[in-house]
């Protein structure tokens, strides 16, 4: 299946970059194989190709001049590249350069004077804080990862394309498709999701940087995740400040299983609080909600924490039915950004990782060994926080 440019400023299918913090699911990545997406930086376009498709030439060209019109080698004024020049460098005719150089003129980052040659006329205004860098691409790779109305993905890749940009950088983005980006010859990859052992070893293999976030395995490559048993001692005791003292988990889905790494520690911290009890309602058969009620009858608990936004809806749909209120009668926290995605008629307090910073943490440690050529087995952790919009009582 083939997949066409998006131009965010030109095109009738207008999608510009941020809306990749909420919409980016609408390309379902399971469904679809796709080679690779490019987020050019530097003007903000981007497109999706499918792995049967080949980056078209003129893109190509076109892409390598915004470079170097970002690049500071240029001013206004300056004499530009020729036809001449383009289509030797890229082996490839005329024709398709004009086609490039005919972008760029639309847009008035060059003007063509007959018989004088193509001088520059403006300056790409991304990034703001661009940094003059022998290298340009960083590669975004994601693995088996679940993407339905995946809100926290959105973030992170939004987050690496402001850092990558402030750096001077643009972003490849493949999902499960490791050797578009060795194609591509990328500086640096990002991994995100979980990998198979062979994925692995190919990218040990290319001898590019590698990073990894989320549930990359952490022991080829440096890695920033969440800390399940910090978090997991943290919800507790934020529980116990608030005296929510009887504590119901529920979940269901891979995400859930997950995340319920951290009930050991849940368990082992509410050991230490006299009168605290928990109560776990993890993964039922089928994936089925039906026996909520009965759940909520029985441990009948303080405070309800869900280990995913896919249970939000059926346990307040449940709490309707018993017509219980939060937060009068039970408080509700739920794991993770995506549930920021739902509007819901109650109040929810919401536990999540602080995207941004890690983002950021991750990206300067690729950058470094991009610089060093040095790469250390290391485990970072995001920081986390809280977000309390009316759930819990203060």
């Amino acid at each position: 299946m083939d997949f066409f440019i998006i131009n965010r400023r030109h095109e009738s299918d207008r999608l510009p970059i941020y809306f990749l913090n909420v919409h980016f699911t609408k390309i379902n990545l399971q469904k679809v194989t796709l080679s690779y997406i490019v987020i050019d930086i530097t003007y903000g376009d981007f497109m999706v190709i499918s792995n049967k498709a080949a980056l078209p030439k003129y893109q190509e060209i076109r892409s390598f001049l915004m470079e170097r019109l970002s690049s500071g080698a240029y001013q206004i004024g300056d004499r530009f590249y020729s036809e001449n020049e383009l289509a030797k460098k890229f082996s490839t005719t005329n024709l398709t350069v004009r086609q490039a150089m005919e972008l760029l003129e639309r847009d008035k980052f060059i003007e063509r004077k007959r018989g004088s040659g193509t001088y520059v006329r403006k300056l790409p205004t991304r990034p703001s804080k661009l940094k003059i860098t022998d290298h340009c691409t960083i590669g975004i790779l994601t693995g088996n990862i679940e993407l339905t109305n995946n809100l926290a993905l959105g973030h992170i890749i939004s987050s690496l394309h402001k850092c990558a940009s402030e750096n001077g950088y643009m972003l490849y983005l493949s999902h499960n498709h490791i050797q578009s980006l060795i194609d591509a010859q990328v500086d640096g990859i990002i991994t995100i999701g979980i990998f198979e052992s062979n994925d692995i070893k190919l990218l040990e293999r290319s001898h590019i940087p590698v990073v990894g976030i989320g549930l990359s395995v952490p022991n080829n490559f440096p890695v920033i995740s969440t800390d399940f048993d910090q978090e997991g001692r943290e919800v507790v005791q934020y529980f116990h400040q608030h005296k929510l003292n009887k504590i119901t988990v529920m979940g269901a889905g891979a995400d859930a299983t997950i995340v319920s790494s951290m009930l050991p520690a849940m368990r082992e911290e509410i050991k230490r609080i006299p009168g605290m009890t928990l109560s776990e309602f993890v993964n039922p058969p089928n994936g089925e909600y039906s026996c909520t009620k009965e759940v909520m009858k029985k441990s009948k608990p303080d405070v309800l924490f869900l280990l995913n936004w896919i249970s939000i809806s059926p346990v307040l749909d449940a709490l309707d039915e018993l017509k219980l209120k939060i937060p009068g009668d039970v408080s509700v926290l739920v794991h993770g950004e995506n549930a920021l995605a739902l509007h819901t008629k109650v109040p929810l307090a919401i536990v999540r990782s602080n995207i941004v910073v890690g983002c950021q943490r991750i990206m300067e440690v690729l950058f470094q060994i991009i610089k060093s050529g040095k790469a250390e087995k290391t485990h970072y952790y995001y920081d986390r926080e809280i977000l309390n919009m009316g759930s819990i009582k203060n």
